[in-house]
């Protein structure tokens, strides 16, 4: 291990704290962007301006079910994406930007050098699939809500 400026060895705990609080930024950031999603479905839906405490409840658990489905979806596909599924497909726009460019013989990389290099760099999910659960929780509670009234 190196160390630091301060002659200070990092440790095991000091990594996971950061890692802690850059999930808990990305996760907040998540929920609250699932939240302004599922406001807006509100508002679409007119979930403030029903009648009855049974369709304001529909509204309610319809709009946060859309928009956790969503985070869940862009977590899924997040997923794939680190699994590789889409590296052909991003290979393929690279070259033709650099054929655009014309700097493709400055550094033309192989296809399996592209997918050993993306493979690495693998994005965080774990946000997205927690945000999306704690939006699916909110419809379910909802929609339990709106069976018993």
């Amino acid at each position: 291990m190196e160390e630091n400026e301060n002659n200070v060895v990092p440790t095991e705990e000091a990594s996971t704290g950061e890692k802690k609080k850059a999930f808990l930024k990305r996760f907040l950031i998540t929920l609250a962007v699932g939240i302004v999603l599922a406001i807006g479905f509100m508002f679409m839906l007119g979930a403030f301006s029903k009648e009855t405490s049974k369709e304001t409840f529909k509204a309610l658990s319809d709009s946060c079910f859309v928009s956790g489905i969503l985070i869940v979806g862009v977590g899924l596909l997040a997923v794939a994406a680190n699994a590789g599924t889409f590296t052909m497909l991003g290979y393929s726009v690279s070259l033709w930007f650099k054929l655009l460019r014309k700097d493709l013989s400055s550094e033309s990389r192989s296809y399996y050098e592209y997918r050993k290099r993306r493979l690495e760099k693998k994005s965080p999910v774990l946000h997205y699939i927690c945000a999306g659960a704690i939006l699916l929780l909110a419809a379910l509670t909802f929609l339990v809500l709106y069976n018993v009234k």
